[in-house]
């Protein structure tokens, strides 16, 4: 019975010379909602992922947060465990200082790092680390320039001489980078642990950058061996991007649900016409033995078979669109954007949304429509009216 009614409301829907455009119309935009949400979302989550990438890229994806002296047989333990998990580990100092060139100031958080283990970023083939490095927008805001001198001066460390006087230290500007990251390059640098040490006064180590994923099981025996360090994730810092970033895809799939329902209308209403032109095809298949639940059970069926295939193709054209768009597509975004081709990011939630969501609408309106047919229906009366 589901396979002869499916073939039937197939052919009358697809097929008939008189078949119900409003239905066509229904189906379409169910096959244009998957296409379009999953589209979007893809474009959308490649431009938030490569957002994410390139700042765990340069801040790593956790940082240990503590305190140690540079060759305690603590900070040797941890980083002899980091190491046994394959985790690239950067040990760092790191302070909140003011920067100066010439007559300009401006407030900066200066690394110190060991020249000989640099995170990736800072590595160049062509030049060593022998002085610091600093962002272009950073020394623009000091006007500052390579192999030109620059003051680190920290308030928190301080020198009496008839007054407190806060300590500084002047380093030469090694090379200028870009990272791409807006809170990064305004106001972060970094230089030879060396020269914090002698503007401290003390080989501390305060934060170790993890540029590796780390495991549940690692970040459990790092918190029970190690408890004067606290692990903070890249979300756990960005808690308010990510967020942000959350916010803006719920709203995007939320307004696209309110779309969905335009559509559910052209269902609702196409299907109370198309019932209405085979009232007598479902009455001959009654007379013939098929009872009324059935008749709706196959009927429902048929019409979630039909929904579910149109949104599955949407899903598939798609998905084939972004794959040929990955590989073909155009530098369509100006020069101020980083990226300036749309990057694509398909994920299974992505595509369960992208399928589900329409589906389920149409579903939905789908069955209330042929349940409202169904118990309105009254095939005796029907056959009475017709003799």
């Amino acid at each position: 019975m589901r396979r002869t009614l499916f073939r039937f409301y197939f052919q009358t829907i697809f097929l008939s010379r008189q078949r119900q455009k409003l239905l066509l119309l229904a189906l379409a935009g169910l096959f244009i909602s998957s296409f379009a949400l999953l589209v979007l979302q893809s474009a959308m989550g490649g431009l938030q992922n490569k957002l994410m990438e390139r700042s765990k890229y340069v801040e790593g994806r956790a940082v240990l947060v503590g305190q140690s002296a540079a060759h305690s047989p603590e900070l040797s333990k941890l980083l002899h465990l980091l190491s046994e998990y394959e985790v690239e580990a950067i040990p760092e100092y790191e302070l909140e200082v003011l920067v100066q060139a010439g007559s300009y100031l401006s407030a900066a958080v200066v690394h110190g790092v060991d020249v000989a283990a640099l995170p990736q970023f800072l590595i160049d083939k062509e030049a060593s680390m022998d002085e610091a490095i600093l962002p272009y927008e950073l020394a623009s805001r000091i006007g500052a320039g390579p192999s030109e001198q620059i003051r680190i001066i920290s308030p928190a460390h301080t020198d009496f001489f008839l007054t407190e006087v806060p300590r500084s230290v002047s380093v030469r500007v090694e090379r200028l980078i870009a990272s791409d990251v807006p809170e990064v390059d305004a106001m972060h640098l970094w230089v030879r642990q060396a020269s914090l040490f002698n503007l401290t006064r003390e080989r501390t180590i305060n934060r170790v950058r993890l540029y590796s994923d780390i495991s549940s099981e690692l970040k459990q025996k790092l918190q029970e061996r190690f408890s004067d360090w606290k692990i903070q994730t890249w979300e756990q810092r960005h808690e308010t991007l990510v967020w942000a970033l959350g916010l803006e895809t719920s709203v995007m799939v939320f307004l696209f649900t309110v779309m969905s329902l335009l559509v559910a209308l052209c269902i609702v209403s196409g299907l109370f016409l198309f019932f209405d032109k085979i009232k007598w095809d479902l009455t001959g298949l009654w007379i013939l033995g098929a009872s009324k639940n059935r008749l709706e059970h196959s009927s429902g069926f048929s019409l979630m078979a039909l929904s579910m295939s149109s949104c599955l193709l949407g899903i598939i054209s798609a998905f084939v669109f972004l794959k040929l768009f990955s590989v073909f597509g155009l530098e369509i975004l100006p020069a101020v954007f980083v990226d300036r081709e749309i990057p694509i990011y398909i994920t299974s939630t992505g595509l369960l949304t992208s399928f589900l969501v329409p589906c389920l609408i149409s579903w939905i309106f789908s069955l209330w429509s042929l349940r409202q047919f169904h118990r309105s229906q009254d095939h005796l009366a029907l056959i009475r009216s017709a003799c």
